[in-house]
């Protein structure tokens, strides 16, 4: 391959990361009326709060909604229901473009997660589990869930250090 298009691939590759989700957002969400329980940041170009994107939870609802069945590491071998947008679909809400994606949880806790997961492997913000919205307590409101389940090469720990609770923002860089 000559050096000329392995560059306009690569180019190509990182312009696409998070484009098949931003290019269905066109207009910035209106302000939350609830309890703003996420805020993204960075690289968003939808803000509707300052330089950044706040979301409650009704306006999470109204994103489209993904049912995931799997287990975690931290329920035993129980295989639980988790509800909630793909995240994706959240980032491009924001408008939020990038190669990679900063979660933060309620205790600081920050991991950082390639943009391609959020394309490739199907992770959802979990807003429900069993039904049921998540307390702060039980890992809520807000968690990350990775399709374990459905993908024996995602059950491994590199990807359980990926699966933030109690999320409260995304840096998208």
């Amino acid at each position: 391959m000559n050096k000329y298009l392995a560059i306009s691939i690569a180019c190509f590759a990182f312009l696409c990361v998070l484009s098949p989700a931003q290019s269905r957002a066109t207009e910035a969400l209106a302000v939350p009326t609830g309890k703003v329980v996420l805020t993204v940041g960075g690289q968003v170009t939808l803000p509707n709060a300052g330089k950044v994107t706040t979301f409650d939870m009704a306006m999470l609802d109204a994103l489209p909604q993904v049912t995931m069945v799997t287990h975690t590491p931290w329920d035993g071998s129980a295989v639980v229901t988790f509800r909630g947008p793909l995240i994706r679909d959240i980032l491009a809400a924001a408008g939020a473009s990038g190669t990679k994606a900063r979660v933060i949880a309620l205790n600081d806790y920050a991991v950082m997660i390639p943009a391609s997961d959020f394309n490739e492997d199907g992770v959802i913000l979990a807003t429900k589990r069993n039904g049921q919205r998540m307390a702060i307590r039980d890992k809520g409101p807000l968690w990350v869930i990775y399709p374990l389940a459905d993908r024996p090469d995602l059950d491994v720990y590199g990807t359980y250090a990926k699966m933030a609770w109690q999320v409260k923002a995304i840096d998208v860089e």
